[in-house]
């Protein structure tokens, strides 16, 4: 049987900058739908290339909420395989000091 060490400090910086893009990404899309309904009002552009690029742009935002579940799905299961790890971790240091004291040959 081999032991995985995992270096639980890294790991969480890990998560860390998993969770600053997750965030960063939903910033990028809440601008994109921003500018998306500011083209749509027609202010700015009117025309049927600027109907074309509505349509293509709001179909293209249909991605954005498979992406954002899938991002948050994935951190949810680091930081779950985080706190597995250190409950298994500390559940081994139990065991070790139960065994060392009850299993003192010399006692």
């Amino acid at each position: 049987m081999s032991k995985t060490l995992i270096n639980t400090n890294l790991f969480e910086k890990e998560i860390e900058v998993w969770e600053n893009c997750y965030s960063n990404i939903k910033d990028i899309f809440a601008s994109e739908k921003n500018n998306l309904q500011f083209m749509n009002n027609g202010s700015v552009w009117v025309g049927k290339t600027q109907e074309k690029l509505y349509e293509k742009q709001t179909m293209f935002q249909n991605n954005f909420i498979p992406i954002e579940e899938a991002l948050e799905v994935f951190i949810n299961f680091m930081k779950k395989a985080l706190d597995d790890y250190n409950r298994f971790e500390l559940e081994q240091l139990k065991n070790q000091e139960y065994n060392a004291s009850n299993l003192n040959v010399n006692s």
